[in-house]
């Protein structure tokens, strides 16, 4: 464990003790000490109980853990209220242990006590001393002569003297933190979130005409793009559907219907004419061969020889 460290916390916190019991005290005399300085401080009226009885009821409670951090060896005041708090927290170092000794150890390396004890009475002392002076030095510059209306904050002009109004002015505006704030992190965050809506949709502007135009970003212009493109194609497809879909089935039908025409006409004309032909003809030749079939065999003999007699001609002739 190193010594530095634990020094530099310390000092720093009398430091803050200091200042902060400064400013209150400069609080204190602007608010309350003086003539008014504005016409808005001299109407002011009294809070409400509502918000004045929580402030009193915190006031105790603040006045009352003051004591706490005050032991009781402390002259005049210590032994007045006994220190509960005091006892309950030292006790984890005085039992011991691997904490209890690494508390006494940074006292010692702080030189709050000849012997290293953690109890020691030094920070007690700074911190009253501190707070003490800083209510002291803030009565001094503000509230042993009030200031008037109009005059100069008695610190600023101090500082002005000796040449350092520019740090005055840098610890009146925060050290230019909620500037610096504002103009990265505040207008980061604002030109990415333009930035974003932009590549979304995009911000409305007036044109040359005075106009206010609707802008389409990115994305918004990529769904308008798609929705144009479905138009496009479903006008497309209406079309292809009406003057082509439509026109190649009406086709269809039509020669379906032709062909269906053709066969009907083929099959009553030529189909059945053939076989009604064919019946026509085995009839008639029928009604030719009846008076043939006599039934007596002289006529069957005669007319065989005669065959007969026709193929030997034919045979003949070839």
């Amino acid at each position: 464990y190193g010594l530095e460290p634990y020094r530099a916390v310390f000092w720093i916190l009398v430091a803050a003790a200091g200042l902060t019991a400064f400013y209150t005290m400069r609080q204190i005399s602007l608010t309350f000490l003086g003539e008014p300085r504005t016409e808005a401080a001299e109407h002011a009226p009294e809070s409400v109980p509502s918000m004045t009885v929580p402030l009193m009821i915190l006031a105790v409670f603040a006045i009352s853990l003051g004591w706490a951090g005050i032991p009781d060896e402390f002259p005049i005041i210590g032994p007045l209220i006994p220190n509960w708090f005091h006892h309950f927290v030292g006790s984890t170092i005085e039992t011991g242990g691997h904490g209890a000794e690494h508390a006494a150890r940074v006292a010692g390396q702080l030189m709050l006590t000849e012997t290293g004890e953690a109890h020691s009475m030094l920070p007690l002392y700074m911190g009253l001393s501190m707070g003490l002076g800083g209510l002291a030095l803030g009565w001094l510059v503000y509230g042993w002569k009030p200031l008037k209306s109009g005059e100069m904050d008695r610190v600023e002009a101090a500082m002005r003297k000796v040449g350092l109004g520019w740090l005055h002015k840098a610890m009146r505006n925060r050290f230019y933190f909620d500037v610096i704030y504002q103009k990265t992190f505040v207008a980061g965050s604002l030109w990415l979130a333009d930035l974003f809506d932009t590549f979304d949709y995009g911000q409305p502007y007036t044109n040359e005409e005075g106009q206010k135009v609707e802008p389409h970003g990115v994305i918004d212009g990529l769904v308008n793009l798609g929705g144009t493109i479905g138009r496009g194609l479903s006008a497309i497809s209406d079309w292809l559907d009406t003057n082509i879909v439509d026109a190649l089935v009406n086709l269809v039908g039509r020669i379906g219907i032709a062909g269906s025409n053709t066969t009907d006409s083929f099959d009553r004309k030529v189909v059945d004419g053939a076989v009604d032909g064919t019946g026509a003809a085995l009839r008639w030749f029928g009604g030719i061969l009846r008076p043939i079939q006599t039934g007596r065999v002289q006529d069957y003999l005669l007319l065989a020889s005669l065959v007969v007699l026709a193929l030997v001609i034919t045979l003949f002739l070839m």
